[in-house]
């Protein structure tokens, strides 16, 4: 398991996609499109699976131990930034 910093995605175009670095998805070994399975740090719900789409992040400067995320994902999912 790895853990993220949740930040605000640039674009809601896909709420449901979650943006990790290159470096990042390599070490999940995920590819773009793959789902994915998010959980908080403190996640006591094990009964709702929290699910998102992987996706590459564009652009540079964005650290890796960083996901971008839409403002709904983080509203449906309770994730604060």
């Amino acid at each position: 398991m790895s853990t993220f910093i949740v930040r605000p995605s640039n674009s809601d175009k896909d709420p449901f996609r979650v943006r990790l670095t290159a470096v990042s998805m390599l070490s999940l070994k995920l590819k773009p499109g793959d789902i994915c399975e998010l959980r908080k740090i403190d996640d006591s719900d094990t009964g709702r699976k929290k699910l998102a789409i992987a996706w590459e992040a564009s652009g540079a400067g964005m650290k890796d131990t960083v996901v971008q995320t839409s403002k709904l994902l983080q509203e449906v999912f309770s994730f604060k930034l």
